[in-house]
């Protein structure tokens, strides 16, 4: 019971942004007021899946179901770019929890808050006890992305690092961040077992 509650009460309202590669520089808490206020306010209602798959997919069945998802709902140009911000956030594990925060620890292959999550459909239950309903949360997050108007692979990295707006003028030191986290995204090499990127 405890182990259930915790992770429930753990998070509010931000997306995470590769943490455990940043470490010292700023964190997620920094940007969770921006979340809170841009989307939070922007709940939509996604009908329940009810997820019930364990946390044992390995890495190739992550980036297969990112990649999936991904082509079928946004087109084959976002696949490489959430492959790649799938491998710096968690390197294609479900198991990988980011630092903890003001505001809770990331979970999953694209290090979703709950608070994100919940904004976008998803339970913290679910969060945390389903690797599917992770990736849906991270692949939510980009949808709206795109509708915020990300049109390249950086300003989705950088909508995924910051929030919304993406292009939002931070703080020197987050702004920092923010470019330092685009570079990452976008030098990441999607690994060659990964396979097809755009005909699964």
């Amino acid at each position: 019971m405890k182990q259930a509650i915790i992770p429930a009460l753990a998070a509010m309202a931000c997306m995470s942004i590769g943490t455990w590669a940043f470490e010292g520089d700023d964190n997620p808490a920094i940007f969770a007021q921006r979340d809170k206020m841009g989307w939070g306010k922007q709940s939509e209602n996604f009908a329940g899946y009810g997820w019930v798959d364990s946390m044992t997919k390995n890495r190739q069945q992550v980036a297969q179901e990112i990649a999936t998802k991904v082509r079928s709902r946004m087109g084959a140009e976002w696949v490489e770019p959430a492959l790649k911000i799938a491998k710096i956030e968690s390197g294609y594990s479900c198991d990988v929890k980011g630092p903890k925060t003001a505001h809770g620890r990331a979970v999953g292959p694209l290090q979703v808050l709950v608070g994100s999550a919940e904004s976008l459909g998803i339970s913290a239950y679910e969060l945390n006890s389903s690797c599917t309903a992770q990736i849906e949360a991270g692949v939510r997050h980009m949808e709206r992305c795109v509708k915020l108007g990300a049109k390249t692979a950086a300003q989705m990295a950088s909508c995924h690092v910051s929030g919304n707006p993406f292009n939002k003028k931070l703080t020197r030191k987050a702004e920092r961040y923010r470019q330092k986290y685009i570079k990452m995204a976008m030098a990441a090499k999607v690994p060659t077992w990964v396979g097809t990127l755009y005909y699964w």
